[in-house]
Parts: C-alpha cells; sequence; structure tokens
C-alpha cells in the first residue's frame, strides 16, 4: 500500500497543465501579480533595506533577480531577499487556514524558473503545486504550538514547486521534502518584528535549497510525512487520510479560495477596520487638524478588542 509521503510526491511529480482547472490557473497569476506589486513595495522598507545588505554581501551566481533592484544573485538567496519583501509590510495574500501562501512559495518558483529557463507554463504548474502542498498540509495539522504556518508549511510548500520545475521524480519528491522537513519553523512570538517577513524569505530560501539538495541525490528519510512532522510540530499523527483524499480534489486555490488584502496589517483585523470606519462615515466624526494620525488612533482603540486574533 502507497504510503503518504510517497502518494503526496507522486501528486506533485505528475501534476501537469492540462489537470488544473481554469479557474485555477487564473487565481494563479492574479496572485502572483499581487505579489510581486507587494514585494515591490516591501522593498523600499527598513527590513527590505537590510535582506539587500545581506544578499549583497553574501553574494552568489548572479542568475536570478532581486525585484526591484538591479542586483542578481543566486536562486537561494534571490528566493530569501524576495521572500522577506513579500512580507515587509503584512500585505500579501492570505487563506484558511491563516497563512500566507504566495510571499513564500512564489519567490522560491520564480526564480529557479528564472535561473533553468522554464517557461511561464512550467512556472505556473509548479506554483500551483507549492501552493496544494502549502495549504492542504496546513488543513491536516493541528493549529495550535506557536508556530508561524507560512514559514512551516510554505517550506514544504515552495521545496514541492521547485521540485516541480526541476522535474524530479516521485522520489526525489520525496526526498526533498525529508529535508524541507528539518528546515521548517518559525514561531509567532515574532509578530510585530522583522523577523516574521524574514519567516517568509527563509522558507522561500530553503524550499529551493530542499529541492536543489534532492535533485543530486542528497538523502533524507523518505517518509516524513507519515507521521513524524506533525508529530514533532504539533504532537498528532496528522489527518493522512484528508491529505491523500483533498489533494487536487478541489485544489486549495479554488476552495476556500485566496483573498487579497485590503489593508497592510493581519487579516482579522479587516473586520474592526471597515467597522471603525463606517461608523466615522456614518456619524461624520470629525477630528482634530491632526486628522489622520487621530483616525490611526481612533482605529486602534477600536480594534484593540481583537489583537489576540492575530495569528497570521
Amino acid at each position: 500500500m502507497e504510503r503518504t509521503t510517497e502518494f503526496v510526491a507522486r501528486f506533485v511529480s505528475e501534476l501537469t497543465f492540462d489537470k488544473i482547472p481554469r479557474e485555477v490557473i487564473d487565481r494563479a497569476k492574479r496572485q502572483i501579480l499581487d505579489v510581486i506589486g507587494v514585494a515591490l513595495a516591501g522593498s523600499t522598507q527598513e527590513v527590505g533595506k537590510i535582506a539587500l545588505k545581506f544578499v549583497e554581501r553574501t553574494g552568489g551566481t548572479p542568475e536570478c533577480s532581486v525585484w526591484g533592484t538591479k542586483l542578481r544573485s543566486s536562486a537561494p538567496q534571490a528566493a530569501f531577499a524576495n521572500g522577506i519583501f513579500c512580507h515587509a509590510t503584512d500585505y500579501d495574500d492570505m487563506w484558511l487556514p491563516g497563512a500566507h501562501p504566495t510571499g513564500v512559495t512564489f519567490p522560491a518558483t520564480l526564480a529557479v524558473a528564472e535561473s533553468i529557463r522554464a517557461s511561464g507554463r512550467q512556472l505556473l504548474v509548479a506554483q500551483v503545486a507549492a501552493y496544494e502542498i502549502t495549504g492542504k498540509l496546513h488543513v491536516c495539522a493541528d493549529k495550535r504550538g506557536g508556530w508561524h504556518p507560512t514559514p512551516v508549511f510554505g517550506t514544504f510548500g515552495a521545496a514541492a514547486g521547485v521540485a516541480k520545475l526541476l522535474n524530479l521524480d516521485a522520489r526525489r519528491v520525496q526526498l526533498a521534502f525529508g529535508v524541507a522537513s528539518s528546515e521548517a519553523s518559525g514561531i509567532s512570538l515574532h509578530s510585530g518584528t522583522m523577523t516574521k517577513p524574514f519567516h517568509s524569505g527563509h522558507g522561500a530560501r530553503n524550499g529551493v535549497v530542499a529541492a536543489m539538495l534532492a535533485a543530486d541525490g542528497f538523502t533524507a528519510n523518505p517518509n516524513v510525512l507519515d507521521g513524524a512532522f506533525f508529530e514533532t510540530f504539533y504532537r498528532e499523527s496528522g489527518e493522512n487520510w484528508q491529505l491523500t483524499a483533498t489533494l487536487g480534489n478541489p485544489f486549495h486555490l479554488a476552495t476556500p479560495g485566496i483573498g487579497i488584502k485590503m489593508y497592510p496589517s493581519g487579516y482579522h483585523l479587516h473586520h474592526p477596520f471597515e467597522a471603525a470606519l463606517k461608523l466615522v462615515k456614518q456619524h461624520q466624526i470629525r477630528g482634530p487638524p491632526c486628522a489622520p494620525v487621530w483616525r490611526v488612533n481612533f482605529l486602534i482603540s477600536i480594534m484593540s478588542p481583537w489583537r489576540s486574533w492575530i495569528r497570521s
């Protein structure tokens, strides 16, 4: 009987453009466009500038673009910087369970696609594979434990996408997952610091490294999704039946889908933001001369009860 990790790896290795619904392809294109715009804004933030400085210092083969700059670097380093750019403003997309899938996976797939001169269609297939593994693994895990799911599950997703681009067979995809399982990390405690966007870049780079090592025959336990990963991170075996039954059925991009943020904040704060703005408009509330600052403070006071909801 086929084991879970083998099943998931085979799904990745056998995924083709023709197996992906048009709706999913269209949503992937939309999210790619959105995250590039978000990343260009993020590259101007202080955390983005520090990440860029780090990549400049550490060098690497100049084969991949660091977005919004003239710098070119290796695939892992470009994925690292671009991943940080994507999450620098907390404006990158969101889905359920709560995580930021595009900002951690697309920097990995695009960097490798650029380095091997892949076609646009190849990139889209790889990115859909990255989405699917990121989302479906997360659904199968307990949401407790203090882990930041974006880099934990995004590392596997990035590894899947890069493995697809490198045309790895199922056995080597399993090895990529094995390496990824020892790279996945990031705790939610860092919300509000530069280390939170670091998680996105860290996951993107780790996914590239895992797949590239597996492509060259680097060994790992090939069955990490058969219990070990879930037991280590979440103290449970994971709902493996759910993972194998729902891969591509439907694709996570289709159901539950993915949301583009209205505000650069934790997604759970958008509702109180909208409620506060509606009250301001409905009651024609006017602030002192420093209205923009006053409105920010007003929104903060309104949203205070919901601060504990931030988990993304």
